[in-house]
């Protein structure tokens, strides 16, 4: 039975329990099954075709019997029956997935045990080949996702909707309101939001803090003019706060108190200065807790060079949040695939974990050059949010001809030793 198992239906699995759950509405469809159109949407985000049009011709071409056409397909990609279900099918995949503790950056932090941390941002793309605005120009079409810092799972937000040229990322949020930007978090438990500086809007924060137990974290704006209230104390002598040039209570023009921390980065030589509304929490743990967004430019990483993301699919909304939700689903299969590769056979990407112990030792010496002392979060090492495209490659290619789950795995293990292409 072992032997019969294949690849392409072990990948799936995950997708299968969730499309499978009681909170998922079906409907049958003579032409694109909803499970179809689910395997279609990641295909298409796995592998490079020049169009919709190329990707149809594809499934056309190497399935047995298929009644994809052209047509069908677009309008599968228009659906807002579609659209609700791919996102509620991502939203139980992430909430069935239970992640290593390995992989959480901040075991260990008993701080930050009430809180559920995540890292947004805004990411553009190419316009879709058709799609035109009002003015009768084009602009590139702007997503905002959301990475879940403890265990790496991906959601999309939303798409921006201009009524004129772009909508500021700020606005989208405010549009999205406190429960989406919870991501779905029980009732009761905090959240923390890390975000570039487009986020800052104190009198939002006051009321996304106070009213749905939601905190932000990001850095200060050069021209911001905050009123220094008073120092607060934090341990100096705690290694996690190694770093720290100040801490403090700031006020804004209209009263809300805010908390301003001045970092020293010893490994970059720079000094950082990050604000936030999150009082009961070391000042060396919110910079770390910033430092770790970078996993979502990592992943955008991925979306453009892994998972040809070039330009949107469609010039709807609908068609554009699809294919957004595709990117996020296909990125947390193959995170899952790649921890139960690791649970159940014992293969790690060794290459990549060399990689990450070598530039540990880089940032020690860095900082021991410098003559400060070593930040205990700062040389923390936590697991890649990237697979490698060696290991994406392969899975690819496996997948395209069927190949059996033991075949998979007996060729994966040489992938992942060190690299051979």
């Amino acid at each position: 039975m072992e032997q019969l198992k294949t690849l392409k239906d072990e990948f799936f699995k995950p997708l299968n329990d969730a499309f499978y759950s009681p909170t998922i509405q079906q409907r049958k469809s003579v032409n694109i099954s909803d499970w179809d159109h689910l395997t279609f949407g990641v295909t298409r985000s796995m592998m490079y075709f020049e169009s919709g049009r190329s990707f149809v011709q594809k499934i056309i071409d190497t399935a047995i019997e298929s009644k994809l056409t052209v047509s069908n397909y677009f309008n599968s990609q228009r659906s807002k029956r579609r659209l609700n279900q791919v996102k509620k099918v991502n939203e139980v995949l992430v909430k069935n997935y239970t992640s290593p503790v390995d992989d959480n950056p901040f075991t260990g932090l008993d701080c930050l045990d009430n809180y559920a941390i995540y890292a947004a941002d805004g990411h553009y793309h190419e316009h879709a080949a058709h799609d035109k605005h009002s003015n009768g120009k084009n602009y590139p079409v702007g997503h905002i996702f959301a990475i879940n810092l403890r265990d790496q799972t991906v959601t999309h937000l939303d798409v921006a909707r201009p009524l004129d040229k772009k909508e500021h990322e700020i606005k989208t949020l405010k549009r999205l309101g406190a429960n989406a930007l919870r991501m779905g978090e029980a009732i009761g438990k905090k959240v923390i939001m890390v975000y570039d500086r487009a986020i800052v809007d104190f009198e939002q924060w006051h009321k996304w803090k106070y009213g749905s137990g939601l905190y932000m974290v990001t850095e200060e704006k050069k021209n911001m003019k905050l009123q220094n209230l008073g120092v607060l104390e934090f341990d100096k002598n705690n290694a996690v706060n190694y770093g720290i040039l100040s801490d403090n209570q700031v006020g804004t023009s209209k009263g809300t108190l805010i908390r301003r921390i001045v970092y020293y980065d010893s490994e970059r030589n720079r000094t950082f200065t990050f604000i936030t509304n999150v009082f009961n929490v070391p000042p060396g743990v919110i910079a770390f807790i910033y430092k770790k967004r970078w996993m979502v430019e990592k992943i955008y990483d991925t979306f453009k060079n892994y998972y040809f993301e070039s330009k949107a699919w469609g010039k709807t909304d609908e068609a554009k949040c699809q294919q957004a939700l595709f990117l996020c689903i296909t990125h947390n299969l193959n995170l899952m695939l790649e921890r139960r590769v690791e649970d159940e056979e014992g293969i790690r990407d060794e290459k990549i974990i060399k990689k990450q112990a070598k530039r540990r030792d880089e940032v020690i010496l860095k900082i021991i050059k410098n003559a400060r002392p070593i930040n205990s979060l700062a040389i923390k090492t936590c697991r890649s949010v990237q697979r490698s495209k060696q290991f994406l490659r392969y899975l690819n290619n496996k997948i395209s001809i069927n190949t059996c789950w033991s075949d998979f795995i007996q060729g994966l293990r040489p992938y992942m030793d060190k690299y051979l292409c």
